[in-house]
């Protein structure tokens, strides 16, 4: 959902050419390199994400499992 990276100055591998092109849809923040330190591979401070389970109709939780909805803490 959203993330704070500093970028790297060695060789961009493939997967990192992907993101990039979809770079300008995807929230993100650019920490320059020089606040975090200048390395080959570049940095990921931090990242949020959201997941979605999806469960057989009809399961049942475990006995000793109680869901609680809740939101996620920041």
């Amino acid at each position: 959902m959203d993330a704070r990276i500093a970028p790297g100055i060695g060789k961009v591998k493939l997967y990192a050419q992907n993101w990039a092109k979809q770079s300008a849809t995807t929230t993100h923040t650019d920490a320059p390199a020089s606040a975090t330190g200048v390395t080959k591979l570049g940095k990921l401070d931090w990242m949020q994400s959201s997941i979605t389970l999806r469960l057989p109709q009809g399961w049942r939780a475990p006995r000793n499992l109680h869901a609680v909805a809740a939101a996620c803490s920041e």
